[in-house]
C-alpha cells in the first residue's frame, strides 16, 4: 500500500497494530485481540487538504474485516 500511495503523490508509513502478549518488550503498545486488525498510516502531508482519494484508495485495498485510521504529520 506504500508503493500505491507514491502513485497518488503521498508518502505514508504503515504501522499494523497487534494484540499484547505475553512476551512483549517492555514499553510495547498494550492493546486486546481487536487490534490484530487494525493498521494507522502516517501520512507526510498537513491536515487541511482533501485527502479523501487517498483514505478511499487505502481503506478499498485494505483486507476485509480491518479497521485503517489516518494521522497526518505534515
Amino acid at each position: 500500500m506504500e508503493e500505491y500511495a507514491k502513485t497518488l503523490g503521498y508518502t505514508v508509513k504503515i504501522t499494523p497494530y497487534s494484540a499484547f502478549y505475553f512476551g512483549m518488550p517492555f514499553g510495547s503498545e498494550f492493546g486486546g485481540e481487536g487490534w490484530n486488525f487494525d493498521y494507522l498510516v502516517t501520512v507526510d502531508a498537513p491536515i487541511t487538504g482533501d485527502h479523501t482519494v487517498l483514505e478511499y484508495e487505502l481503506r478499498r485495498l485494505s483486507q476485509a474485516g480491518t479497521s485503517v485510521f489516518f494521522a497526518y504529520t505534515g
